[in-house]
């Protein structure tokens, strides 16, 4: 019912949205307790943490730094560093094919 990022695809993170069902003499007590959640258990920085510690415990946050590890090694300031790929200024390449 309330205005968490769990309801809705985005949300602001300054602004607390409710969905149109709620009664007017519910209206305030939602949103009491939307701003409960967000400063007690929900706030953006705890959500993240605890998204952080979840990826760590599960082992995913060492897959992911391995992920962009591989990425970073792939490519450097003068461009791609495995076959195959085109750099920055080679992209005349499509047009020296074409000839």
């Amino acid at each position: 019912m309330g205005g968490h990022d769990h309801v809705y695809e985005f949300v602001p993170t300054d602004e607390v949205w409710i969905d149109n069902d709620v009664s007017d003499a519910e209206r305030a007590y939602v949103l009491i307790h939307e701003l409960y959640e967000r400063n007690y258990s929900g706030n953006w920085e705890d959500v993240r943490l605890q998204r952080l510690m979840g990826a760590t415990m599960t082992g995913d946050a060492d897959a992911l730094k391995g992920f962009v590890d591989q990425c970073l090694s792939e490519y450097d300031v003068d461009g791609w560093k495995i076959p195959g790929m085109i750099n920055p200024d080679d992209v005349n390449v499509f047009t020296t094919r074409r000839r």
